[in-house]
């Protein structure tokens, strides 16, 4: 086929996802047109933990209502101890001053995952390094909205060293106020290694359901590295992860049902015939696109819900460089396919680039990538991306200026033409002098983003800071009005089978939103008793299926104005 789509062999379907990509390039929006990056709180972001101790392993999640959770360790005390908060969208701190304490008295906790509990609060996840009384255990702490630990004083153990050391866990939620978490463990320290991935669920009140050590995935004589999830919206996860079973990582993917089990063959599905780890997992459109890489090489696979690979044997290429090509990052772009960035060495120097794969898996950009940032720190680890919805994604990467000789942090909106939005040096996030580094970032869930990073001058760690960033158009800041006014009175909440709504102002319908904004359905009013209307909500969507589990937002339409978060659950 050539560009103009003559003498093709491709599907009518295929045909029409070229068309519509080649649409949505030609005809720029109002944002494409008019937009430009800017920070919206103060310069040089907000303090969320203002101190001399040294933060590590930090982790972030979107609260769904323009805010962010944050969980990482510093040292305060004897050793390294655990802590969150929770940063609404205007970026007041909403728990206590430099966070609500999680676990102390533990040596080098890492791999956090932060997770919303569709409740207001988060569930953190992490492993810890040296925790009494086991060693290399998974822990996990729930954290309630108002800043309220639920999991005892020092978190529930997910899994002790009694069964083995654990490492390379990852967590998403289970749509019920509770958490799935994923992990490897080995039972032993020498070079006899036989790793297992395994799985649990913990219930809203901690308590694990899946017995010990839970749903073991996989066992594998050499190592399992590392696994990817996401939630399945029934309860269930998708999980991802490399072994070593032909003496070259090959990567694999599961699905596990809310019950526990395996629905794909046992074992695992295996993505791509040549050697590759997986990077990133996410979903579009209902199916699951994971990012596998090794060496010089990023490729891409899709799946169906039941398993079947849809992009043949060997995936989709999304890159192939004879230069060093640091970890990549994906994000769902919705009917128009999924966005990928990456940090490539070329000439001498790190450089961020990204592409976009429609949903036949073909390139839509240059086959080369679209060039994002300039010079970039080392290997690619401190990369992250964002969607924007329909506005694209976000990318943040620290850079290193060659004047002042600090380590800056940087941001790009590319829209889904490949156009660079904030200028071509990016949007400045936070330009200081000393070492602004390792930013996190969480949608704003309103085209924009939150971004979190580490500062320290001289050697010293001068703490945790945010900012939000977003596009500024030509009439202002163009984000919608979301101000609560009189919170609807809404119950029961938790939902599991409908939900009653009373809101103030007499109005005769009510919008229901997700947490991307759409809205799912307009209800009308069912009664009214003087200037309290009544809505009834029997927890379906605008085309009479039940929505998936999660967090849902009621909004006045005329006024735009949000009453009150429901919280469905399974």
């Amino acid at each position: 086929m050539n560009r103009f789509g003559l003498l093709t062999t491709h599907s009518p379907s295929t045909i029409k996802a070229h068309w519509a990509v080649l649409l949505l390039a030609l005809i720029p929006s109002a944002r494409a047109l008019f937009a430009q990056g800017r920070v919206f709180w103060q310069e040089g972001g907000v303090v969320v933990c203002d101190s001399t101790w040294a933060a590590v392993g930090e982790a972030v999640a979107p609260d769904g209502t323009g805010g962010m959770f944050a969980v990482w360790a510093d040292t305060r005390g004897n050793h390294e101890s655990v802590w969150a908060q929770h940063v609404d969208r205007d970026g007041n701190m909403v728990w206590q001053e430099n966070g609500v304490f999680l676990r102390g008295s533990t040596w080098s906790p890492q791999q956090f995952s932060a997770v919303p509990d569709g409740a207001g609060g988060l569930i953190a996840v992490w492993i810890d390094g040296f925790a009494r009384p086991y060693v290399g255990q998974v822990t996990a702490q729930r954290v309630d909205s108002l800043g309220r630990v639920l999991w005892g004083a020092s978190g529930v153990v997910v899994v002790g060293t009694n069964l083995g050391r654990s490492f390379e866990v990852s967590a998403v939620s289970d749509g019920r106020c509770g958490v799935l978490v994923g992990w490897v463990m080995t039972p032993t320290e020498t070079t006899d290694v036989v790793d297992s991935l395994c799985v649990q669920r913990l219930d809203s009140l901690g308590r694990p359901c899946w017995g010990s050590p839970g749903l073991i995935v996989t066992v594998d004589t050499l190592h399992v590295r590392p696994p990817r999830m996401r939630p399945d919206g029934y309860g269930g996860a998708y999980i991802a992860w490399a072994d070593n079973e032909t003496s070259r990582y090959g990567t694999l993917a599961q699905r596990v049902d809310s019950a526990g089990q395996p629905v794909w063959p046992v074992g695992g599905v295996r993505l791509f015939s040549s050697s590759c780890t997986p990077i990133e997992l996410t979903l579009t459109r209902g199916k699951v696109f994971v990012l596998s890489g090794i060496a010089g090489r990023i490729q891409a696979q899709l799946l169906d819900p039941a398993g079947r690979i849809l992009w043949g044997p060997s995936g989709m290429l999304v890159r192939s460089s004879t230069g060093h090509i640091g970890g990549a990052h994906g994000c769902d772009g919705g009917p128009i396919g999924t966005y990928v960035a990456w940090p490539e060495k070329r000439a001498e120097v790190y450089e961020v680039y990204a592409q976009l794969l429609d949903t036949g898996g073909n390139r839509m950009w240059d086959t080369l990538g679209v060039r994002v940032g300039s010079t970039f720190s080392n290997e690619g680890q401190e990369i992250t991306a964002v969607g924007a919805g329909r506005a694209g994604f976000i990318v943040s990467w620290p850079e290193h200026s060659a004047v002042t000789g600090s380590w800056d942090i940087y941001a790009q909106r590319v829209d889904s033409a490949g156009r660079l939005c904030w200028g071509t040096a990016g949007l400045g996030v936070a330009v200081d002098s000393g070492w602004q580094s390792y930013p996190s970032t969480a949608t704003d869930a309103r085209g924009g983003a939150i971004v979190m990073w580490g500062r320290s001058y001289a050697g010293e760690s001068l703490g945790l800071c945010v900012q939000r960033i977003g596009d500024a158009v030509a009439n202002g800041d163009a984000r919608p009005v979301t101000h609560l006014i009189g919170p609807a009175r809404i119950r029961p909440n938790p939902a599991t089978d409908f939900v009653l709504i009373d809101m103030q102002g007499g109005a005769p319908s009510l919008e229901v939103l997700d947490v991307a904004g759409r809205v799912t359905l307009t209800l009308g009013r069912t009664a009214r008793s003087g200037l309290v209307s009544r809505f009834a909500w029997d927890l379906r969507g605008v085309r009479g299926r039940r929505v998936p589990a999660g967090v849902y937002y009621c909004r006045e339409p005329k006024s735009k104005c949000l009453l009150g978060v429901v919280t469905v659950c399974r």
